[in-house]
């Protein structure tokens, strides 16, 4: 799951939406969360889920907001990619396949 670097430019997101009277409960908590929890302390990350759903929300309004707007000056991390391993029966497989590939050029 990718997550962005919470800025004051999503803070104030944040805000905004949570003065909404029709949040629904469960985005309510979620994004108090983040809020409360960045209160005088570092920059913390905030899942892109979650500022999709605070973009989503912000758009409802009267002035268009775009996402790259929103994420400006934040960075996205992205979690590592897990390469799976090789199966032991293709091994010698494609070793053959790599041999007869220079005889199939010419």
């Amino acid at each position: 799951m990718a997550a962005v670097v919470c800025t004051g430019r999503i803070l104030e997101a944040i805000g905004a939406v949570l003065s909404q009277k029709d949040l629904p409960d469960d985005l309510r908590k979620e994004l108090s969360r983040y809020r409360d929890s960045q209160s005088g302390k570092k920059p913390g990350k905030i899942p892109f889920q979650t500022v999709q759903k605070l973009h989503e929300r912000l758009e409802d309004g009267e002035k268009k907001q775009y996402l790259h707007e929103l994420l400006e000056g934040s960075d996205v991390f992205f979690p590592p990619v897990e390469m799976p391993e090789r199966a032991p029966t293709n091994v010698p497989i494609t070793g053959q396949i790599h041999t007869l590939i220079p005889s199939l050029q010419d």
